[in-house]
C-alpha cells in the first residue's frame, strides 16, 4: 500500500490531507502533530488518518524500512528546512507548503538537499494551479495588451477572518517565531507576479511596512507596500495586508496596447482597450481554490515519475524570499535594494 506523511496539522496540512484522501482513497496517511499542538483533530480523524507526535515515529513502520511514497511539509515555515532536508533524502516526492522557508539561507539549504538527493520538491504556490493566474500568463504571452509596461497587485483581508476555528493571535500568521507577517504569508502575490510576467524581480525601489491594525505579536508586518522593478524593466507595486475591512485581491497588468484587470475574488479578467472600451475576456466558476488544491496534489502524485518535473520549484521559492529580503532591506535603509539573483547549483 502506498503511504504519505504530512508534517503539520494546521489549515494547510488539513487541506492537503483532504485532497489526497479524495484523489487517492487507498493511500495510508500519517499526520505529524506535536502533542502541544492546538490544532483540532476531528477533521483529520474523519479522513481516516493516523497520527504521530514526531517525524521519527511517522517514518517508523514495524518490519518495514521503506520510505513513504509521498511527503508533505506543512508545518510553520521557520521549521521547514530541518524537515524538508530530511524528507528529500528519502527519495520520495516532497510538497513544501509556501513559503519555502522563513529566510533565504534556510531556503538554499533545502534547494541544495534537493540537488544532492536527486529528489524532486514541489512548492505549494497554489495560484499556479488555479484558473486565473495561468490564464493571465497566457494572455500576457499572447500579447493581447502589447508589451507589458507596469503592474499593480493587491491582496488584503483582516487577519481575524483568515482561518475559521483558529484564534488569530495564536495563528502562524500572527507570530514572528512561526514565520508570520504579510511578506511571508502573502508571498503568493510575489510569485504570481514573476509567473504572470515570466521574469524575475531585480530590485525593490521602495518599501513601506506597518506593524499595527491586526491581532498579532506586534513584531510581524501587517501591511507591506513594495515597489519593484523586473528583469524586463517593468516597474510596479505589490500591496499586501492583514488589516482590510473588506477582502480584496486585484491584479493589474499595464501594456502598450491596453490593460488586463483581474478580480480574483470574482474570478474574472477584463481587458481594457486604449480607447477606453472594456470587456470580460475570461471568467471562471466558483470553487477555484478547491480546483487548484486538487491539481496541486495530483501533480505531487505525478512526480513519482522522475521524467515529470515540478511546475513550481524550490528556485521559484528562493526568488520570492529574495524579494522579501530586498523589501526588508529597502524598508530599513530607505534606499533601493537589489534582489539577490539565484545561481542554480549543479550536482
Amino acid at each position: 500500500m502506498r503511504r504519505a506523511v504530512i508534517v503539520g496539522s494546521g489549515s494547510a496540512g488539513r487541506r492537503h490531507a483532504a485532497a489526497l484522501r479524495s484523489i487517492a482513497p487507498e493511500i495510508s496517511i500519517t499526520v505529524v502533530q506535536r502533542p502541544e499542538s492546538v490544532q483540532p483533530r476531528e477533521e483529520l480523524q474523519n479522513l481516516d488518518v493516523s497520527f504521530a507526535s514526531t517525524l521519527d515515529q511517522a517514518l517508523a513502520l514495524p518490519g518495514d524500512v521503506c520510505p513513504p511514497d509521498f511527503c508533505i511539509v506543512a508545518n510553520p515555515s521557520t521549521l521547514h528546512a530541518d524537515v524538508a532536508v530530511r524528507l528529500l533524502r528519502l527519495h520520495s516526492p516532497v510538497l513544501i507548503e509556501k513559503p519555502l522557508a522563513a529566510d533565504l539561507l534556510s531556503a538554499k539549504e533545502i534547494h541544495t538537499a534537493e540537488l544532492q538527493s536527486g529528489n524532486q520538491a514541489l512548492l505549494g504556490y497554489h495560484l499556479r494551479f488555479g484558473d486565473l493566474l495561468p490564464e493571465l500568463r497566457r494572455l500576457v504571452h499572447l500579447g493581447v495588451i502589447g508589451t507589458p509596461t507596469g503592474f499593480s497587485l493587491s491582496v488584503g483581508q483582516h487577519l481575524g477572518s483568515w482561518r475559521t476555528g483558529t484564534e488569530a493571535t495564536a495563528s502562524v500568521s500572527a507570530r514572528a517565531e512561526l514565520g508570520g507577517g504579510v511578506l511571508l504569508e502573502l508571498s503568493h502575490e510575489l510569485d504570481a507576479l514573476c509567473f504572470a510576467l515570466d521574469c524575475a524581480a531585480t530590485s525593490v525601489t521602495h518599501c513601506d511596512l506597518r506593524f499595527d491594525g491586526a491581532p498579532t505579536d506586534g513584531k510581524v508586518e501587517t501591511v507591506a507596500e513594495v515597489e519593484l522593478v523586473t528583469s524586463a524593466d517593468i516597474a510596479g507595486s505589490v500591496h499586501l495586508d492583514m488589516v482590510a475591512d473588506e477582502p480584496v485581491r486585484d491584479w493589474v497588468i499595464l501594456g502598450t496596447e491596453g490593460t488586463l484587470r483581474v478580480d480574483a475574488l470574482r474570478s474574472t479578467i477584463r481587458q481594457e482597450q486604449p480607447d477606453g472600451t472594456a470587456h470580460t475576456i475570461a471568467e471562471f466558476a466558483g470553487g477555484e481554490r478547491d480546483r487548484a488544491e486538487r491539481r496541486l496534489i495530483e501533480h505531487l502524485l505525478e512526480l513519482s515519475n522522475p521524467e515529470i518535473h515540478p511546475r513550481c520549484t524550490t528556485e521559484d521559492g528562493i526568488l520570492a524570499l529574495a524579494i522579501i529580503d530586498a523589501a526588508r532591506k529597502s524598508y530599513m535603509s530607505g534606499q533601493v535594494a537589489p534582489v539577490e539573483q539565484h545561481v542554480r547549483q549543479e550536482q
